[in-house]
């Protein structure tokens, strides 16, 4: 698996399906960065009210792996043969987007994480704005919010 870590990210609104094509077609779009499931998280809470992330076991999901969307690169995207709500119930940690913004904010990337994302353009200009994790910052996130 091309993951830096060993968790997948899903930032979403608690309890959503999915979209209507992702239900359809049964693909999931999950992140190996948590920055960036953090961001859809924050958009999500920004938005909705109800931002969380998600965290399951990259190794558990081996088989489910298919081809990411056309933004692979830039969110570390890894799509999954599997609908949202399953991913949620086979994720270990679901967290709140501001307790997971603070775990971020903690290891330095406060100046990349705003406490909401009211829309869209600002969701996708933080995500072109942020950096990605590097394997040791993933380390020190993976040991603060999954406890490994």
């Amino acid at each position: 698996m091309s993951t830096l870590g060993r968790f997948l990210y899903r930032g979403t609104t608690r309890g959503w399906p999915g979209s209507r094509s992702s239900q359809r077609l049964g693909i999931t779009s999950a992140s190996s960065d948590p920055l960036v499931a953090t961001l859809f998280a924050l958009h999500c809470y920004g938005v909705y009210g109800q931002g969380v992330v998600y965290a399951a076991k990259a190794d558990d999901l081996q088989s489910l792996l298919c081809a990411g969307n056309v933004l692979n690169q830039r969110e570390r995207e890894i799509g999954l043969q599997m609908t949202c709500e399953e991913f949620q119930h086979r994720a270990i940690r679901e967290c709140h987007a501001l307790e997971v913004r603070q775990h971020l904010v903690d290891l330095g990337f406060k100046a990349h994480l705003p406490e909401r994302l009211l829309d869209n353009e600002a969701l996708n200009r933080a995500i072109n704005l942020s950096p990605r994790l590097t394997s040791e910052e993933l380390r020190n996130f993976e040991t603060r919010f999954v406890g490994v």
